[in-house]
């Protein structure tokens, strides 16, 4: 302990040592920085005064562009001194070794309701042992949400557990499994129907009308769907297109929002296992996030169709409320109608 003392009393020396050289240093530069700062508003009130005098007098426009240049001058120099100071204390911090950043310091630092990852994940949770990860940093957890929703959460997103049955769950994954995966997009399989998105022509003609089978939506979709008007979540049980993503060993997708050219309405599906889905608002840039449960239904309609962005962050477990969930195979389906058909190609 003895030892321990002794270093802790040698830190201690040492920083009040910089804080002295700090403080000195402030003493000496306070003056001539207020000196000047005080003459560049001496020259700026000499410029308005001697504008007023003009144009009240209707006298010549020479002596306002004399008064205004030396305002201009004297502030000059107030900038030059200031910014000159202010690197040369940059410089000094940095030769004492002063942490620059709050990530340095293990602080966590905050960005709207975001915590940023630049902390540790054990010492972020010491602060809020409820955070969960999101693809942009750690919300705390009422912006979580894993429960019914209905329009609440967020304005038009409506999240149903447990929505389809265990059977609906096992036929629509037979009939996935027995098709073909498409080949072109290379950051996890995918299968399409009804429309087929050419990934490498995205801006123009960007649809195509599949060939059968592939021109209906998988097999047990629509009763979903259609179960879901009944229950007065959907307007329309009718989609154009659906698009099958497999996600395994961690897997995600980036932030976005659906394409203009779809409809108001997109359904999707989460088959087989769990997986955390974060939403950020493209105007405010508030992060929320849901924890997209087997067997579970998520409809973005309004803002949460157009006004924010969602994503699933690649990584091989979750941080969720303060627990960590093994990730495993997951299958979503999306389903969306063609708003734009000058986007579909001809046959």
């Amino acid at each position: 302990m003895g030892g321990f003392t002794k270093i802790r009393a040698e830190q201690g020396e040492k920083q009040k040592a910089l804080e002295e050289r700090d403080m000195a240093v402030f003493q000496e530069v306070l003056p001539e920085a207020v000196s000047k700062a005080n003459a560049a508003e001496d020259a700026v009130e000499k410029a308005v005064i001697t504008s007023e005098m003009i144009s009240a007098g209707g006298d010549d426009l020479d002596e306002v562009r004399q008064a205004v240049q030396e305002a201009q001058k004297a502030m000059g120099e107030a900038r030059i001194f200031l910014n000159a100071k202010q690197a040369s204390a940059r410089r000094h911090l940095e030769r004492a070794g002063a942490p620059q950043k709050n990530e340095e310091l293990g602080e966590p630092k905050q960005q709207g309701n975001v915590i940023a990852f630049g902390i540790p994940q054990v010492r972020a949770l010491k602060a809020d042992p409820k955070l969960t990860a999101t693809s942009c940093g750690y919300v705390a957890e009422e912006y979580t949400l894993s429960s019914a929703s209905v329009d609440s959460f967020i304005p038009g997103l409506v999240y149903l557990p447990g929505f389809l049955t265990v059977a609906e769950e096992q036929e629509l994954l037979a009939a996935i499994e027995a098709a073909t995966w498409d080949g072109d997009n290379k950051s996890r399989r995918t299968q399409q129907y009804g429309y087929g998105f050419h990934w490498r022509h995205r801006h123009s003609n960007a649809l195509v009308k599949l060939e059968p089978p592939r021109d209906a939506m998988p097999a047990c979709s629509e009763a979903i769907l259609e179960r879901l008007v009944r229950d007065g979540h959907l307007a329309s049980s009718a989609f154009d297109q659906c698009i099958v993503n497999d996600y395994t060993g961690g897997q995600g997708i980036k932030a976005h929002r659906d394409r203009e050219f779809f409809g108001e309405a997109v359904v999707g599906f989460s088959l087989r296992d769990r997986a955390i889905m974060d939403f950020r608002c493209i105007r405010s840039g508030e992060v929320r996030a849901v924890l997209l449960e087997p067997r579970s239904v998520l409809i973005l309609t309004k803002d949460a169709r157009w006004s924010w962005q969602h994503a699933i962050t690649p990584a091989p477990t979750l941080l969720w409320r303060g627990s960590t969930l093994p990730r495993g195979h997951r299958t979503s389906l999306t389903f969306r109608s063609i708003a734009d058909w000058g986007v579909v190609a001809e046959a």
